[in-house]
């Protein structure tokens, strides 16, 4: 069972479930905190943290994967996961107004409810742009649980962030459910994690023009569960 770590890894303990299989089973995933715990008692094959399109690390992984067995797998997404649909904003178009309305009624300002910001903690997870609208957007004293993945700690120190890199899965699962709005990269673990605990995120696609990420799939998988399909 191969999958990268982070939402792609989150995606296929998912579907294990789901494919009938039997005897025993080798994952291999990039090692972090989260895999190690999702992945606790486990045969693991791990490999390194792969940059995007590194030679280097290709090869280096290359040599790991000869401890494959020839018949290992990877499943895709699955959006029938989800539990609900939740709102996508592919151009950071939230405001404070609207912010203040996804709360809900029971707190009238942003400042009286805890929200939870993540922008993942996978192999790409640097998001400077959502982390600065956000910022723009609550008051100084809003209540936020903050996930900043690969964002530089410069840019994090001049916005006035104090979050954590990378979030212990069990931590950030309880601060999801106890939050009253969530706003998270439209990446595949977050968006399961979050509609797997019963709310419906704000999903805001990586943009590739900006060098988030490799390619636009974030806007097609956040469009796919906006609509319900899959």
């Amino acid at each position: 069972m191969a999958a990268n770590d982070g939402g792609h890894l989150r995606e296929l303990r998912a579907l294990v479930p789901r494919l009938g299989l039997t005897g025993a089973r080798i994952w291999v995933s990039n090692v972090n905190a989260q895999s190690r715990q999702s992945l606790a008692g486990e045969e693991v094959v791990w490999l390194r943290r792969p940059r995007s399109r590194s030679l280097p690390d290709a090869l280096a992984n290359a040599v790991a994967a000869r401890r494959w067995p020839a018949d290992c797998c990877r499943a895709s997404a699955d959006p029938l996961l989800q539990p609900g649909r939740p709102l996508v904003r592919p151009s950071l178009e939230l405001s404070r107004q609207r912010l203040r309305r996804l709360q809900g009624d029971r707190h009238r300002t942003a400042s009286a409810a805890p929200l939870v910001v993540s922008v993942g903690s996978s192999i790409v997870s640097a998001f400077p742009r959502l982390v600065a609208h956000m910022v723009e957007l609550l008051p100084a004293d809003a209540s936020v649980c903050w996930q900043t993945g690969d964002t530089d700690p410069a840019v994090l120190t001049r916005l006035g962030v104090d979050g954590a890199r990378t979030l212990d899965a069990a931590i950030l699962e309880r601060a999801v459910r106890e939050a009253d709005l969530v706003v998270c990269h439209a990446g595949t673990g977050s968006a399961l994690m979050a509609m797997g605990a019963g709310t419906m995120p704000v999903l805001v696609p990586r943009d590739p023009t900006f060098g988030e990420h490799i390619d636009a799939h974030q806007a097609e998988l956040a469009d796919r569960l906006a609509r319900g399909t899959g």
